[in-house]
């Protein structure tokens, strides 16, 4: 268990007698470890007083509270941290910061004031219902909306408006022509680009061993609003039919109508930080700034951006690689939602039935994110979800693409669809999680998701162009295109986790020598790369 103090969490002219380090009556003076802990902290307050006062001299990286005998916050509760502790002016002169095994249930203090797991929780439990279920909603209608117009072609829209197969494709590859241009916006933090730039927004509410759950929720509405479209899709097309309304055109009203209202709710709702969030009291708002503290590297910056830390993702092969995985994934991610109802209608079902079988395989999808997401965080594993996604995927399109080239019966192609469904879905989502994850400042976290997004939206460019009317019925080339890049994602996932492994071993030999030299900092402290 290590404690770590920082002078930045005390006023310029703290006495080091006021720190519990320095209160230790109970220790007893006969153990040699605790006298020569005691005279290493007697020797920092005698020496090292004096800067206090400069907001960047380094203090005590690291004390081991084992040497101590004793932890200096015995038998802390929330009790003896009441409203008005907190808000005490001297509250900064009682701790510096520190951190503690959360496991024990013990207290940990950072910056101004002490907090127990229970009042951890209680904030996380409060973003979870009133943050990611917002961000949730907000995904599900998005994706609603945009997902429904491979709903659309099969009612009418292709028909009404002389669409060809070549024009059709055009008409998908505009949306994210614009989606591509503007993804550098991540970078500007308040304006992030939706997608992937929800979970860079929630890593500033949640730890690094938080993130892939939360990133699972927001990502599993999309295979959630999908089945929903489909759902929703056969009844308006049923009750639009002898309308005034052409169905299609109804389908585009219904669906993209709520969008608009819950948008301008988001403005309102969604708060900027974790210290500005309204439905927490003024205690939790600290909470939930100061438990992020250890998450942040030795060099974060305070506000705005670091452009060293920018160039320095920009020339990072590993940000590549992910950004690679997520094109790949991207490949699959577009193509199928906006083509199966048109893949199970051409197996020889009427429009309203290939509505109604386009929602089981992504009601399967919508658990499996879910229940992946929580065992990847559990596990604090990110690159064996995404191998065993991306075989699942991959095994499901080739099921798919052999099912039609050995001209077996339409059952088995549509059995091959819940596995890629699922597999592609939740690949997706921790390889989102995995590139924030991995990024030990702000910049780099926003200039690595605006990478994600920028290479790999371009996936869907190849995507949603598989799926021509010259390969109808079988669509095998798009099917085992498919499968063959969701292979790329297994063997891209492979590679990046050796790399990481490699350099957590790195950082561990160089921390050790750093430590040694008084200055764990200068590598970066401890942070280490999730595999």
């Amino acid at each position: 268990m290590v404690l770590h103090a920082s002078e930045k969490a005390m006023a310029p002219n703290t006495n080091f007698s006021h720190s519990p380090l320095a209160q230790s009556p109970s220790t007893p003076a006969s153990n040699p470890d605790t006298s020569r802990q005691s005279s290493r902290v007697s020797s920092f307050a005698a020496s090292d007083t004096s800067s206090l006062s400069d907001p960047n001299s380094p203090i005590l990286h690291s004390i081991k509270l084992a040497d101590l005998g004793r932890s200096p916050f015995p038998h802390t509760d929330a009790s003896q941290h009441s409203q008005e502790y907190f808000d005490r002016p001297d509250a900064a002169k009682r701790h510096p910061s520190a951190t503690f095994d959360e496991a024990s249930g013990s207290a940990t203090a950072v910056g101004v004031a002490s907090y127990t797991s229970r009042d951890e929780q209680a904030v996380v439990t409060k973003f979870d219902r009133r943050l990611v279920l917002f961000v949730a909603l907000l995904y599900l209608l998005s994706f609603l909306d945009r997902s429904n117009i491979g709903n659309a072609r099969i009612a009418g829209l292709e028909r009404d408006l002389h669409l060809s197969s070549r024009q059709y494709e055009w008409l998908l590859t505009a949306f994210y022509l614009t989606y591509i241009l503007f993804e550098w916006m991540t970078l500007l933090y308040r304006e992030a680009a939706f997608g992937p730039g929800v979970p860079f927004y929630l890593s500033f509410f949640y730890k690094r061993q938080e993130l892939a759950l939360r990133t699972g929720l927001f990502i599993s509405a999309a295979p959630l609003a999908t089945s929903f479209a489909s759902s929703l899709a056969w009844l308006i097309i049923k009750l639009g039919h002898g309308s005034l309304i052409a169905p299609w055109r109804l389908l585009f009203l219904v669906e993209g109508f709520p969008s608009v209202v819950v948008a301008a709710i988001a403005w309102v709702v969604i708060p900027d930080s974790p210290d500005k969030a309204s439905y927490l009291t003024r205690r939790e708002r600290r909470v939930a700034k100061l438990r992020l503290q250890g998450d942040k590297s030795a060099h974060e910056e305070k506000s705005g951006l670091n452009w060293r830390h920018i160039f320095q993702t920009l020339t990072d092969p590993k940000c590549y690689l992910t950004a690679l995985m997520f094109f790949s994934c991207n490949v699959a991610f577009s193509s199928l939602p906006v083509f199966l109802p048109t893949i199970i209608s051409e197996m020889g079902h009427s429009s309203q039935s290939s509505q109604a079988l386009s929602a089981p395989p992504y009601l399967l999808a919508f658990a499996i994110v879910i229940l992946t997401a929580f065992l990847s965080d559990r596990l604090r594993s990110r690159s064996l979800f995404v191998c065993v996604h991306a075989l699942l995927g991959a095994s499901g399109y080739a099921l798919i693409a052999v099912a039609g080239w050995r001209n077996w019966s339409a059952t088995w192609r549509y059995v091959g669809v819940y596995p890629a469904a699922a597999g592609f879905f939740s690949a997706i989502t921790i390889i989102i999680t995995w590139t924030i994850n991995n990024q030990d400042s702000d910049s780099k976290k926003g200039t690595g998701v605006a990478m994600l997004n920028i290479i790999g939206q371009c996936g869907p460019l190849v995507g949603t162009r598989l799926y021509p009317d010259e390969d109808k019925p079988l669509y095998i080339k798009g099917m085992a295109v498919c499968a063959g890049f969701m292979m790329v994602v297994f063997a891209l996932s492979v590679v990046l986790r050796l790399l990481l492994d490699r350099e957590n071993r790195r950082r561990a030999c160089m921390y050790v020598e750093a430590e040694m030299a008084t200055d764990p900092g200068a590598i970066g402290g401890r942070f280490r790369y999730i595999l």
